[in-house]
Parts: C-alpha cells; sequence; structure tokens
C-alpha cells in the first residue's frame, strides 16, 4: 500500500461570533506539543509518524505498539491526527522528539482526529462526530484507555454558537493546565491542509510564529549562554529575552545552528507604530515548522 500524505486541517483565530451561525460546538483542550499525522496499516505491521509538513518523524518508537492495536481495531489501513507530547516537558523533551538519531524518544501520541480510514467513500465528508466515535469505539475495542503512550484528547462540553464566551473558556483551560481550547463544528468534515472556521482556536494571548535569526551573547549571570534570541518579525528584528529557560540559553550558545532559522511562538504586549514588539516574550520553539 502507498503511504498517505495529509496535509493536517488548521484552526483559525476566533472571528466575528456573528459570522459563524447558529452551529453546536465540542471544546477540546489545546495541548502544547508537536503537531503530527500518524499512518498505520495494522495488517502490514507498521506505523509511520509525520510532521505538519511531511516530514518523517522517527523518535516516537514507543507510541507504535498501541497504535497498532488503535489501527487493528479501525479494521483498515488509517490515519490519526494529533500532538505529541514531552513526556519530560516541552523546552526539555520537544527538541529530543525532532531528531533524526532517537528512534525512542520520551514521547506520548495525544489522538484528535481521524482524517483518513481507506474505503471511507469521502474522505472530507465525514462529520467530526463520526470521526471522533471512530476513534472512541477503537480505543473500547482495543482497550487502550489506559495507555501511557497514546492518548485520546477529550471533549470536555458541547456548547451552541451563541453561548460561546472566549475569555471564559481560556480561563478554564489554563486552570486546567492548558495552552487554550480549539472549538470545533460537530459536523463539519475534515479539511485536509486547510485554515478553515469550523475549528477555532482560543488562547489567553495572541501569539506570532518569527523565524529565529540569531541571539545576543549574555552577561552577568547569562555569561556564556544566550542572553536574548533574535526573531524577524515582518522584517523586524526583534531581541527576545524573557521566557527563556537556563537550559534553552545554553544550548542555543552551544548549538546555535540547530536554533537559527527555525521558528519562535512568541507573545507579546502590542505591536508599536514602528512595527516591533512591545515585551515579547517566548513561548515555545516551534520544531515543528
Amino acid at each position: 500500500m502507498q503511504l498517505k500524505i495529509f496535509s493536517p486541517m488548521l484552526a483559525t483565530s476566533l472571528p466575528n461570533l456573528d459570522t459563524l451561525g447558529d452551529r453546536f460546538w465540542a471544546i477540546e483542550p489545546k495541548l502544547d506539543g508537536i503537531r503530527v499525522i500518524a499512518t498505520v496499516d495494522a495488517a502490514q505491521g507498521w506505523v509511520t509518524f509525520q510532521t505538519r509538513n511531511g516530514h518523517p518523524l522517527t523518535t516516537l518508537g514507543s507510541c507504535a505498539p498501541d497504535l497498532l492495536k488503535l489501527g487493528a481495531a479501525i479494521g483498515k489501513p488509517c490515519s490519526f491526527d494529533g500532538e505529541a507530547i514531552a513526556g519530560a516537558g516541552f523546552y526539555d523533551g520537544a527538541g529530543k522528539l525532532m531528531k533524526k538519531d532517537d528512534t525512542d524518544a520520551d514521547g506520548i501520541f495525544a489522538v484528535f482526529d481521524l482524517p483518513w480510514v481507506e474505503g471511507w467513500v469521502a474522505t472530507d465528508g465525514v462529520p467530526y462526530l463520526d470521526r471522533r466515535k471512530a476513534i472512541t469505539d477503537a480505543f473500547d475495542k482495543a482497550g487502550l484507555h489506559s495507555s501511557e503512550r497514546i492518548k485520546q484528547v477529550p471533549i470536555f462540553d458541547t456548547i451552541t454558537t451563541s453561548c460561546i464566551d472566549p475569555e471564559a473558556l481560556v480561563q478554564k483551560a489554563i486552570s486546567l493546565g492548558w495552552e487554550g481550547v480549539v472549538l470545533k463544528d460537530i459536523e463539519a468534515p475534515y479539511y485536509q491542509g486547510k485554515r478553515s472556521k469550523a475549528w477555532i482556536k482560543l488562547k489567553g494571548s495572541e501569539t506570532y510564529d518569527c523565524p529565529i535569526v540569531g541571539f545576543v551573547p549574555g552577561k552577568g549571570r547569562f555569561d556564556g549562554a544566550a542572553g536574548a534570541l533574535l526573531i524577524n518579525y515582518l522584517g523586524t528584528v526583534v531581541a527576545v529575552g524573557s521566557g527563556l529557560s537556563d537550559e534553552l540559553r545554553l544550548a542555543i550558545s552551544d548549538q546555535p545552528h540547530l536554533y537559527i532559522g527555525k521558528v519562535a511562538e512568541v507573545q507579546c504586549q502590542e505591536i508599536t507604530p514602528n512595527g516591533s514588539m512591545r515585551h515579547p516574550t517566548l513561548v515555545k520553539i516551534r520544531w515543528d515548522k
């Protein structure tokens, strides 16, 4: 069987609620991980992992046995959409998950969608709730709800458009240790490779994905480490000194080639009139971009 390459469906930021119409939405936690598509052929005994850009990911080998059981419960070759979560914590573990020479990193694969099953009549026409039910049934059949390596991302509520309270949802998410929430239209199909209003992400504040172009050497207690990352925000170079752990500062200084050219997710108070950022803070290195 030929490997299926999928570009994952993408969420959009909250638009004007009046433009959404009267719909029902499932609420999922927004997890702090690396977006991954896992394609499984249980009959042939293989699992492949790809990042959102289609690059192979070889470090989730410990998740493969349980994914094979999950695929066997589906009964046909299929692909699961989810987040690879570093067991050691994002800053300490995400980089290890992205390395090519480590085939068994400490990671968990959290499944939240089923974009493809061989033989489905219209892959992009199956409603969200039907895809989610297929995942739940497979976890039940395979007895995997207590698995330490693969998890099913929960739906913790279903609401109508008129009941969406963005601030309250974000505060609840933060209190539960999540990055935010994702609202998903329960009747929407899986729009492969598209950013759609059928999935809406809510986070505590707006963030920006910016390429890393360098770093500023540290001084004082940061002597010998990175004092700040330099990012390119729409043509303006911005120094980001907040949000970097001591370990990350040392890693950037010791191996800058692993970071320069990567993408940093940066939060800031506001964009200044001259196009820079006020009080920028590093949220995370986006190893998946």
